[in-house]
C-alpha cells in the first residue's frame, strides 16, 4: 500500500510546539492565534496577537520557545536600499503552561538565527550551524528595483540579514535577476 503525503504550505501562519498547534486565524477586528490539540484538531484555546496584519508576521517554533515575528516597514529614503525600509520586532510566548498566555516582545534573540521567506519561517542556532551567518539576526529575501527589457521584467534578488542589537539590515549576497514570477524560498533543514 502507498501513502500519500500532502505538504501545505502554512510555514509561516501554522506552527508546532509542545504538542498544540497554533495557527493565526484573522476575525474582525482583531487576529488572534488559535492553539489545537496536536493529534485531534480540537480547538484548546485562542491567544490575543500584539501585531494586526498577519501578512508580515509568522509563528516560528525553536528550541527556545514560540516566536511570532512582525515585519514592520518604515521608510528609510534610501532607494538603493530598500532593504532599510524594514524593521522586525519578535515576541515570545509566555506563560503558556497556565490559562494567562500572553506574548513579551524580545530585544534579541540571542544565538538564534531567524530565516524567513514569503511562505516558511524556521530557527538554526549560531553554535550548531555557523557557516558565516550571525546569531541574534533574522535573513530574509527580498527584490530590488526592477531592470526592464522588451522582453521581460527583472528583478534583482538578495539575501538580507536583520541585526536585532543593531535594529540595522546590511546585504548578505546576491541571488541574481529573475523574473518577477519567480518565488525564492530557502531550503528547511531536516528534523529527521
Amino acid at each position: 500500500m502507498t501513502h500519500l503525503i500532502v505538504v501545505v504550505p502554512l510555514g509561516k501562519i501554522f506552527a508546532h510546539y509542545r504538542g498544540r498547534n497554533f495557527k493565526f486565524v484573522t476575525t474582525r477586528p482583531h487576529l488572534v492565534v488559535d492553539v489545537s490539540d496536536g493529534p485531534t484538531g480540537k480547538i484548546l484555546s485562542t491567544i490575543s496577537c500584539p501585531v494586526d496584519v498577519m501578512a508580515d508576521s509568522c509563528l516560528i517554533s525553536t528550541s527556545d520557545g514560540l516566536l511570532m515575528v512582525s515585519k514592520n516597514y518604515v521608510r528609510s529614503h534610501e532607494d538603493d536600499k530598500p532593504y532599510n525600509d524594514y524593521q522586525f520586532v519578535v515576541y515570545r510566548l509566555e506563560n503558556y503552561n497556565n490559562n494567562h498566555p500572553n506574548w513579551t516582545m524580545l530585544s534579541g534573540i540571542g544565538d538564534m538565527m531567524l530565516f524567513l521567506d514569503d511562505r516558511n519561517a524556521f530557527s538554526l542556532k549560531t553554535s550548531e550551524y555557523d557557516h558565516g551567518y550571525k546569531g541574534n539576526c533574522i535573513y530574509f529575501i527580498t527584490r530590488l528595483k526592477k531592470t526592464c527589457s522588451h522582453l521581460n521584467s527583472l528583478s534583482r534578488y538578495i539575501v538580507v540579514g536583520y541585526d536585532m542589537g543593531e535594529s540595522k539590515s546590511f546585504e548578505v549576497c546576491s541571488l541574481g535577476e529573475y523574473t518577477n514570477r519567480t518565488e525564492l524560498f530557502w531550503f528547511i533543514p531536516s528534523l529527521v
